[in-house]
């Protein structure tokens, strides 16, 4: 590695110009662009299972459930369980379904 500590800053740049290295590589473009986050219709709450760790007091693990309201409310709902079964899943509370709250068939957790 060449190190001048007299070299200027100018005189640095003029020899890296020379050389062809006075510009950083454009970086390449990912070859899958990222998506735009779903729009879902009025009413529809995408639920979420998130694994919390095995605490030293418990004897099995337990389960969060995340349903979020996507649209302008912003409302969480969040409900911890000790399995993840259909059956253990929360169900949300009336105001959550005030307006219908519906299905996915293609969300990828089903």
């Amino acid at each position: 590695m060449f190190i001048e500590p007299s070299m200027t800053g100018s005189a640095l740049g003029r020899l890296l110009r020379r050389g062809g290295h006075s510009r950083l590589p454009q970086p390449e473009k990912p070859a899958n662009p990222t998506q735009p986050f779903p729009v879902y219709l009025p009413g529809y709450f995408p639920v979420d299972l998130k694994y919390l760790p095995q605490m030293a007091d418990e004897t099995s693990r337990r389960y969060v459930f995340v349903a979020k309201d996507p649209r302008a409310t912003r409302w969480v709902f969040l409900a911890v369980k000790r399995a993840k079964t259909p059956a253990a899943r929360p169900q949300l509370p009336p105001r959550a379904g005030q307006s219908g709250t519906r299905e996915n068939p293609n969300h990828p957790h089903r």
